[in-house]
């Protein structure tokens, strides 16, 4: 019985080598368009951002979500 449990994980070991090619990263060729740049206006979203969208459900289920935030509540 114990030699059994000694042998198991040995004919297990070598199934656990990989078998396929070795990785390669591939080159990234996305370019520097996507960068932001400096220039861009800094300014800022407002802090009710979610009333730009003119969505009356989302701004009552986000009324309702900051009314029942408890971790709010506490801080």
């Amino acid at each position: 019985m114990k030699l059994r449990l000694l042998f198991t994980p040995l004919l297990l070991l070598p199934t656990a080598c990989m078998l396929g090619p070795d990785f390669q990263v591939p080159a990234n060729n996305g370019g520097e368009g996507w960068k932001q740049s400096q220039a861009l206006d800094p300014s800022r979203l407002p802090d009710q951002w979610w009333r730009l969208f003119q969505d009356p459900k989302l701004n009552q289920l986000v009324d309702r979500s900051l009314a029942a935030n408890n971790d709010l509540a506490a801080a």
